[in-house]
């Protein structure tokens, strides 16, 4: 009998207030919406960043002859520079960050390059220019991934850890 009188009480009352009761319905709804998207995208962003914290790769080019660039004042690299740069990155206190380390030549770098930019005007170096562009313009540099599920160039030389 209470039971009765109770639902009908609301009911009436939910009658009588029309405009509230759709106005909390809407609030709500739009309320949970919100935290479900935020559910969702966190979600999303957990997995990309799981799938992008394997790919990183780190490139440390050299400065090659006859560069402009400020930073490069010096002239080209020296291999005493480039076993510094190559020895610091295997070192002891980086293994935990870097899984491999390998240097890359210049001519390693020249054809990286060209294959990665195949499909641009600049890529495409012709007859004696390329052969120049290949031994000056380019600059011999380490590369390094850093986490796991790494896959190394078959070109290139790798560097065993000490």
């Amino acid at each position: 009998m209470r039971l009765r009188f109770v639902l009908s009480q609301t009911f009436q009352g939910l009658s009588r207030n029309l405009a509230m009761t759709v106005s909390v319905i809407l609030v709500t709804f739009v309320s949970l919406t919100f935290v479900g998207a935020a559910a969702l995208l966190q979600i999303q962003v957990g997995n990309l960043k799981n799938d992008w914290y394997d790919k990183v790769e780190v490139s440390a080019f050299m400065c090659p002859a006859g560069s402009a660039t400020p930073a490069c004042a010096g002239g080209e690299a020296t291999q005493e520079q480039i076993d510094a740069v190559g020895d610091l990155l295997a070192a002891e206190s980086m293994a935990p960050y870097v899984d491999e380390v390998y240097l890359e030549s210049k001519e390693d770098a020249f054809e990286a390059f060209q294959e990665q930019m195949a499909d641009t005007v600049w890529a495409q170096v012709p007859g004696d220019r390329g052969a120049r562009c290949r031994s000056a313009g380019s600059a011999a540099g380490w590369r390094s991934r850093w986490g796991p599920g790494c896959r190394r160039s078959s070109s290139a030389t790798p560097r065993r850890r000490a």
